[in-house]
């Protein structure tokens, strides 16, 4: 396929090793041949342990083992990849070669775009994205990278174009840099339900696209109102919201899962703290330390005058807008899900965001490393089945139910 470029886009890898902890790496039938070709189980580092895994949903039925932490099986004390080390970048599964690259095939073309679950491609730090492009064509001319575009006929169906058509709206909106973020976030909130109100679905073509046209440019003067008085959360709203955001928590590079009997007791109190939405959240190391609800609540500035620094929420802001550029947040693992729907999660990552940074930093300085790590979580929750299933898209409908969608987005950004 013809790939493009949606947005501009940097990174090269730093080693930092964050890819190799957390990650599910499933095999095709070339990975798992070449693994077994170099005879890992004959090395000594491996230390007799299996390193595959069977998973039905991968291609070749197996992905890598991990370690109990969560670590790849080959990662090294020095954080390096054992395979990477022995025999060289191209003896790597495909999928590590390629993160944090990614192809998404769009209508007639596909677009290259990064997945920012990587620190570095968090910042935007690197050469950037068209200087990777070779790599992805030269993949392609061999045949070890597969993207298959959607046929001709499909291409041509009503519902294709329309459905092209809003994410072109709701990429324009999350991009439009004559407003902040948080305006940016509950415009796109605002075009999904006026969107779903006018059942854009059932008209035709030429009817849809100047319905889809005058929303778009409708939803500056809707949002107005949401900023003159803000409004917390209802109470189901914020409850929703509070578990959504423990979620992500659970994707954070620099988390670990709690082992023992105290520790595991540590997490059921802080499951229970936050259904109540009272009290003090207690330390979950070593990334969130102990802080109260009230602080979370907190506007941005009070906490620290850092929080609200552009370079500080630059991050979140450029997750927002390639996501939204290169119609990933689409495309994400989320089988049943409408594009209003799908629009709506990747707003929804916005007040999260700005939750987990009051978390993550309450009594100190909130540093770029702090809100990379962030949209890393973030990120990582694109494919994660709690975040991408009937549950989680039942919950967001429930919150849209609240009108809380838009209330969350200005509240947090406070």
């Amino acid at each position: 396929p013809v790939i493009r470029i949606a947005s501009e886009e940097r990174w090269d890898c730093q080693a930092c090793g964050v890819c190799c902890r957390g990650s599910i790496i499933q095999l095709s039938d070339d990975d798992l041949q070449k693994l077994r070709d170099q005879r890992w189980e004959d090395e000594p580092e491996i230390g007799g342990r299996s390193f595959l895994v069977r998973d039905a949903s991968a291609a070749g039925g197996r992905r890598l083992a991990q370690l109990a932490d969560g670590t790849c099986v080959f990662f090294t004390a020095e954080g390096r990849c054992r395979i990477h080390e022995k025999f060289g970048a191209e003896a790597k599964p495909l999928v590590c070669r390629l993160f944090p690259l990614q192809v998404i095939p769009h209508g007639k073309d596909a677009v290259l775009t990064l997945r920012r679950a990587c620190p570095t491609a968090a910042v935007d730090a690197g050469r950037q994205l068209a200087e990777h492009l070779p790599e992805i064509e030269r993949l392609l001319a061999k045949g070890e990278l597969k993207v298959s575009l959607p046929p001709a006929a499909t291409l041509e169906q009503p519902a294709w174009r329309q459905t092209t058509r809003v994410m072109e709206a709701a990429g324009r909106l999350f991009n439009d840099e004559r407003f902040p973020p948080v305006r940016r976030v509950v415009h796109a909130l605002l075009l999904a339900k006026l969107l779903e109100r006018s059942k854009v679905a059932t008209f035709d073509d030429r009817k849809s696209a100047e319905l889809v046209s005058l929303l778009e440019t409708s939803v500056v003067a809707e949002a107005a109102p949401y900023f003159a008085n803000r409004q917390p959360p209802s109470s189901l709203g914020g409850l929703l919201f509070r578990l959504t955001a423990t979620e992500y928590v659970r994707l954070h590079p620099d988390y670990r899962a709690p082992q023992g009997f105290f520790a595991r007791g540590n997490v059921a109190r802080t499951a229970w703290r936050i259904v109540r939405g009272r009290g003090t959240l207690p330390e979950l190391p070593p990334t969130f330390p102990a802080a109260s609800f009230a602080t979370l609540n907190e506007p941005l500035g009070t906490l620290h005058p850092a929080l609200v620094r552009p370079e500080i929420q630059r991050p979140l802001e450029r997750y927002l807008a390639t996501s939204a550029a290169s119609g990933q947040y689409a495309l994400a693992n989320r089988g049943g899900w409408s594009i209003v729907q799908s629009i709506r999660a990747l707003a929804m990552t916005f007040p999260i965001a700005l939750y987990l940074l009051r978390w993550a930093t309450a009594g100190r300085e909130p540093t770029a490393t702090d809100v990379a790590n962030i949209v890393c979580a973030l990120d990582r929750g694109q494919g994660y089945p709690a975040l991408a299933g009937a549950r989680y898209r039942m919950g967001l409908n429930l919150i849209e139910s609240q009108g809380d969608l838009e209330r969350l987005a200005v509240w947090y950004a406070r």
